[in-house]
C-alpha cells in the first residue's frame, strides 16, 4: 500500500511538490511481475479516517505468508512530546491526535498483524521518530526468535528524528520530481543497482545500504535510517534489470535535462560548470563554463565555453575553489561543438559550426591558415597520444596529418564518413555513417568492425579506456558495444540522440547529459 499526501486543508501545512509523482512511479515499479510484483494500492490524498481504515484491514487481513509492504509520502510533524504523526489531506495542526495518522497506529498494527514479513518505507520528515517498539504485553517474549529465516520488520526512513526530508524545488505541480529518498528506491529497485552482492535479490539491508549512500551524496544533511528486526535476509524484490557485469546506475547528479559534454580533471568531474568530487559525488564548486569541455594531458587547463560563447581557459591545478579563468581564446560554441588539446599542450583545436579554430597554447594565439591544411577543413581533432590531427575536409575528404610541420599522412575520401573520437591510445578512429559506427586502424586505415544501428542515426561515441568497449548514442539510445565484435552489450538509455558519453581516466565511470539530468554509471567488471 502506498500513501502519498500533498495537498492540505490546513494552509499550516505547505503543499509539497513531490509525494504524488513518488508513490505512483514507486508503485509502477513494486507491481512489476519482473522486479516486485506486489498488488499495489495507490492511496492520494485521502481523509485520515478512510486510511485508518485501509491500514487496519491491509494488515488485519494478512496471513504468515503475506510480505505487507507499506509506504507514506509526506509532511511529518512531531507533538510537544515528541510523538510522530503523518498529515493528512484534512489534518488540524492544532488537533493532531484526532485528526492526523498517528505512528504509534501504525505500528500497532505491524505489531498485531500475522504477515510473516512487514516492510515500512517513510519518506517524510522525522522520520526516525517512527516507534521503534511499543511496550510489551503480557508476557516477556522474544518474538524475533520465534520467526524462521527471512522474517520479521523493517523500517526505512527518509531521514533521522530531528531532520527534514529533502525533495526537489520548483512548481508544486507542473515539473514535478521524485524526491532523493523516494528517486534512490526507485533507481535501486528499476535498475536492481541494490543488489549489492549480486546474487539476483534485493534485500532491505541492501536496498538501505544503496539509498543511505545516494541520499547522502546528494543532499548530505540528510540521513535515512534503517531498523530492521529480521531474522536472516529479508528480500524485498528481484534485480530483474541488473547489468550482467558491465555497467550499473551509481548516481544522478542533477534532474536538469542537458546535452552538454562532461569532463574529468583529476579526481573533479566538471558539467555545464558544475564541480562534483568523483566518487563521493559531493558538488565542491562552479565555474562559468558550459558546452564542450577539454583536458589536457597534464590536467592543468580546462577549455570550454565561457560567459561570452568564447572558448575560455582555466587553470585547474589544486582545489576547483581555486581555479582561475586565464583567457578567452575566442570563437563559438554553439551546440554540436567540439575541443581537442594536442598530444604535447601546445595546441587546442575548436570544431563545429563553420570553419575550426588552432590556437597556440603558449600565447593562446590563432594559428594561421595553412594552404590545403585549415583553409578547407570543416573540423580539426588532435590525437591524445601522438603527433597526429585527422582533418574533415568542406572537400568531402579525411586526412592525417603529423605534427608539428602538418605534413600529410594519409588522404582518404570521406563521403561516408565523419571523424567521431581516437581511442585513448590514440590507435584507432571512431567514424560515423548514416547508420552505423567504424572503427579504422589508423595505421592503414584499415576497418576493424562496424556497429550497425538498426536505423538509429548516430551521433556520438566513447572508447572505454582498454578499448574494450565503445558506448554510442543515436536515435536507437545509449548503447554499449562490445569494441572487438560489435555486438550488442548493454542499452543504459532508450533515447540518448545528442548526449556525449564521456569516461573516466581510470575507466571506473561512465558520464552523459541525458534528457532527465547527468548520470553515472559505474562499471562493475565483467
Amino acid at each position: 500500500m502506498l500513501i502519498a499526501t500533498d495537498t492540505y486543508h490546513d494552509e499550516t501545512f505547505g503543499a509539497l511538490r513531490a509525494p504524488h509523482r513518488d508513490a505512483a512511479e514507486l508503485a509502477t515499479v513494486l507491481s512489476d511481475p519482473a522486479i516486485g510484483a506486489f498488488a499495489a494500492e495507490l492511496l492520494l490524498n485521502q481523509p485520515v479516517q478512510r486510511l485508518r481504515e485501509r491500514l487496519d484491514g491491509l494488515f488485519a487481513e494478512a496471513v504468515d505468508d503475506d510480505m505487507v509492504l507499506l509506504y507514506l509520502s509526506g509532511h511529518g510533524v512531531k507533538d510537544r512530546t515528541g510523538r510522530l504523526y503523518f498529515a493528512t489531506e484534512d489534518t488540524r495542526a492544532d488537533r493532531l491526535p484526532s485528526t492526523a495518522l498517528s505512528a504509534e497506529f501504525v505500528r500497532q498494527l505491524m505489531d498485531d498483524s500475522l504477515a510473516g514479513r512487514v516492510v515500512l518505507w517513510l519518506d517524510c520528515c522525522f522520520g526516525g521518530a517512527f516507534p521503534v517498539d511499543l511496550s510489551a504485553k503480557g508476557e516477556d517474549v522474544d518474538v524475533v526468535a520465534r520467526l524462521s529465516d527471512g522474517r520479521g520488520r523493517s523500517i526505512m526512513t527518509a531521514s533521522t528524528a530531528i531532520q527534514f526530508a529533502y525533495e526537489p524545488s520548483g512548481d508544486v505541480r507542473g515539473g514535478t520530481r521524485t524526491s532523493l529518498f523516494t528517486r534512490a528506491l526507485i533507481e535501486g529497485l528499476r535498475s536492481g543497482a541494490a543488489d549489492l552482492d549480486g546474487d539476483g535479490e534485493i534485500t532491505t539491508r541492501e536496498l538501505y545500504g544503496y539509498v543511505h549512500d545516494h541520499v547522502r551524496r546528494s543532499m548530505p544533511g540528510q540521513t535515512p535510517t534503517s531498523n530492521d528486526s529480521v531474522v536472516g535476509t529479508l528480500a524485498v524484490a528481484r534485480a530483474a534489470n541488473r547489468s550482467a557485469g558491465v555497467f550499473v546506475p551509481e548516481v544522478r547528479l542533477t534532474t536538469e535535462p542537458d546535452l552538454g559534454e562532461a569532463a574529468f580533471v583529476r579526481d573533479f568531474l566538471v558539467w555545464q560548470g558544475r564541480i562534483w568530487r568523483v566518487g563521493a559525488w559531493s558538488e565542491e564548486a562552479r565555474v562559468q563554463a558550459h558546452g564542450p569541455h577539454a583536458v589536457n594531458r597534464a590536467g592543468t587547463l580546462l577549455a570550454a565555453g565561457g560567459g561570452d560563447d568564447e572558448v575560455a581557459i582555466w587553470e585547474t591545478e589544486g582545489h576547483p575553489d581555486t581555479w582561475q579563468e586565464i583567457v578567452v581564446a575566442g570563437g563559438s560554441v554553439p551546440w554540436g561543438t567540439r575541443l581537442s588539446f594536442s598530444h604535447d599542450d601546445t595546441m587546442l583545436a575548436l570544431s563545429g559550426d563553420g570553419a575550426p579554430t588552432v590556437w597556440d597554447c603558449r600565447d593562446w594565439t590563432a594559428v594561421g591558415l595553412l594552404p590545403g591544411v585549415l583553409t578547407d577543413a570543416s573540423s580539426v581533432v588532435f590525437n591524445p597520444m601522438s603527433p597526429l590531427v585527422v582533418v574533415d575536409s568542406s572537400l568531402v575528404q579525411l586526412t592525417l596529418f603529423d605534427l608539428p610541420g602538418w605534413n600529410a599522412s594519409l588522404v582518404r575520401g570521406g563521403a561516408e564518413l565523419t571523424f567521431e573520437r581516437f581511442s585513448p591510445d590514440g590507435r584507432l578512429g571512431a567514424f560515423h555513417r548514416m547508420r552505423d559506427t567504424v572503427v579504422l586502424d589508423l595505421e592503414d586505415w584499415t576497418t576493424l568492425v562496424e556497429f550497425r544501428h538498426d536505423g538509429g542515426h548516430t551521433r556520438r561515441c566513447a572508447f572505454s579506456p582498454d578499448n574494450r568497449y565503445l558506448v554510442t548514442s543515436s536515435t536507437r539510445g545509449l548503447r554499449v558495444l562490445d569494441a572487438a565484435t560489435g555486438k550488442p552489450v548493454q542499452v543504459l538509455a532508450e533515447v540518448g540522440y545528442g548526449c556525449v558519453p564521456v569516461f573516466s581516466p581510470d575507466g571506473r565511470y561512465l558520464v552523459a547529459g541525458l534528457n532527465d539530468g547527468l548520470h553515472v554509471w559505474r562499471f562493475a567488471g565483467g
